[in-house]
C-alpha cells in the first residue's frame, strides 16, 4: 500500500513538472538580412506544426496566420539518415512554399529582415490590413535524434529562422521510417479520448500548453 501512494506522488510530482516546462516553454525567431542573422528573439501569438513535421504555422492570438512554411512532397528521414546528419553535422534540406504578412509600413520580405520582424495583423490598430504573400523557399532543417527543433527558412532573398527546442505538440509523433510514437505520460493518461479525436480530424497540431 506505501509502495503505491509513493507511486502516486512520484507521478503526480512528474506530472507538475512537465506542466510547468511545458507552461514556460517558447518558441524563437531569427531573421537573415544580406547574410546576417538578428539575435534570438521571442515568439508571438500561437504556433501549430503539420502531422508529419514538414512545417510550422504561426498565428495572432486570434488565430490570423501570419507566417508559414511547408516542404513539399516531404518524406521523413530514416534512422541511418539521422543519424549520418548527426555525425556529420549536416543540415537537411528541402523545397517547399511560405507564407507571409506584409503592409505598407513593411510591403517586402526584405524590409522584414532589415528590421528583425514580422507583420503581425492586427484589426484593432491597422490602418490598412495587411495582406499574405506566397511563393516557392529553401527549408533546412538541424540535424535531430528524435524530432526536427531548428528550421531555417530562405526566400525572396531573405532567411526565417524558428527555433521550437524543448516544446512538444499535441499528439506528436518521432516521424522517421519505422519511428516509434513519442508519448507523454500525463497525455496518455488522461488526454487519450482528445487525443485519438484529433489525430484522426486535425491536419495540423497546435503547440501542447499544458
Amino acid at each position: 500500500m506505501k509502495q503505491q501512494v509513493f507511486l502516486w506522488r512520484q507521478i503526480l510530482c512528474l506530472m507538475l513538472i512537465l506542466t510547468t516546462l511545458n507552461s514556460f516553454a517558447q518558441w524563437k525567431e531569427s531573421f537573415n538580412y544580406r547574410g546576417d542573422w538578428s539575435s534570438w528573439q521571442p515568439a508571438y501569438g500561437e504556433i501549430s506544426h503539420y502531422v508529419d513535421d514538414s512545417g510550422i504555422i504561426l498565428k495572432t492570438p486570434g488565430g490570423q496566420t501570419y507566417f508559414s512554411f511547408q516542404i513539399t512532397n516531404y518524406v521523413p528521414p530514416t534512422k541511418k539518415q539521422l543519424k549520418e546528419h548527426l555525425k556529420s553535422g549536416q543540415w537537411f534540406e528541402y523545397s517547399g512554399v511560405v507564407e507571409y504578412s506584409v503592409n505598407d509600413a513593411y510591403p517586402t520580405a526584405e524590409s522584414l529582415a532589415k528590421a528583425s520582424r514580422f507583420v503581425i495583423p492586427n484589426p484593432k490598430v491597422d490602418q490598412t490590413p495587411s495582406v499574405l504573400r506566397r511563393t516557392t523557399c529553401r527549408i533546412k532543417i538541424e540535424p535531430y535524434k528524435k524530432l526536427p527543433s531548428n528550421y531555417n527558412v530562405y526566400f525572396d532573398n531573405i532567411g526565417v529562422a524558428i527555433s521550437i527546442q524543448g516544446m512538444t505538440f499535441q499528439g506528436q509523433k518521432k516521424h522517421t521510417n519505422g519511428g516509434r510514437v513519442v508519448a507523454n505520460i500525463a497525455q496518455s493518461i488522461f488526454l487519450f479520448p482528445i487525443g485519438i479525436g484529433s489525430w484522426w480530424w486535425n491536419p495540423v497540431r497546435q503547440y501542447d500548453k499544458r
